[in-house]
């Protein structure tokens, strides 16, 4: 199987996984509902997922879960995979169709970039009485905050988009991490 059909396979998987499980009222989801149910709607796909003893076993663990946990957990995957989509221009115009609001602001790019670009892996955010800064922790340069009132809503995109993590040092400041995810969001971002 070639990258492409890999690629198309799992957000088959998963939209498949998704519309059986917001479909069921009641019950549990059984695996062998599923695949019966998946070879009506897929033979192909389901002949692979039938060669592939991993793909049936993570199948299985996703199917045992409580089904309202199932597709909370599935409109998180929306969300993020809807913000990712908006860093290429081949899918912009179909996730924000899909999800408005799911592209990242000016912003939240801007801070991300400045972090990428210091060689640094965190940002501090340092409270004054006017507000906040952020520091580029370990790392060469400054990021200018452009919109203020927009910052908390801008840092809780990147994070919920899992391209920063968050945490607490130890005086309690935010902290906000540079994930791979984040990295390669403004590869891809920058080769549009």
């Amino acid at each position: 199987m070639d990258y492409l059909e890999v690629a198309n396979s799992f957000a088959t998987v998963i939209g498949l996984l998704s519309s059986w499980v917001s479909h069921r009222r009641e019950g549990k989801n059984d695996y062998e509902e599923f695949f019966n149910w998946l070879k009506d709607h897929n033979i192909e796909l389901s002949n692979q997922i039938l060669s592939n003893s991993k793909i049936t076993e993570e199948i299985k663990i996703i199917l045992i879960q409580d089904r309202d946990l199932i597709l909370k957990k599935f409109v998180e995957l929306d969300k993020r995979m809807a913000t990712l989509s908006c860093s290429f221009s081949f899918t912009r115009g179909l996730a924000k169709a899909i999800r408005p609001g799911a592209e990242l602001s000016d912003q939240a790019i801007y801070i991300l970039e400045k972090l990428v670009d210091s060689g640094g892996s965190w940002i501090l955010e340092i409270p004054y009485k006017d507000g906040v800064e952020l520091m580029i922790y370990d790392g060469d340069g400054d990021i200018e905050i452009k919109e203020r009132r927009f910052l908390v809503d801008d840092l809780r995109n990147l994070v919920e988009s899992e391209l920063l993590l968050h945490d607490l040092n130890s005086a309690g400041q935010n902290k906000y991490t540079l994930t791979r995810t984040g990295y390669n969001y403004i590869k891809d971002y920058r080769s549009m």
